[in-house]
């Protein structure tokens, strides 16, 4: 389960497309403000964005 505010690093060096050029490694999660929360029979469902980010910026 990822939340608002959490980053996802990839440990990768490598860009994650097919190519291995681009500079984004792992993503950044924010609050999805187009999509609102739902319950559902599982339990409350939050939506995310996951925002590209490169290696220098997970780390920090």
């Amino acid at each position: 389960m990822r939340n608002a505010y959490e980053y996802l690093y990839t440990g990768q060096t490598q860009g994650i497309d097919v190519e291995m050029k681009s500079n984004i490694t792992g993503f950044i999660t924010i609050p999805d403000n187009e999509l609102n929360p739902i319950n559902s029979p599982n339990g409350k469902v939050t939506f995310v964005e996951f925002i590209g980010a490169t290696d220098s910026e997970l780390i920090a």
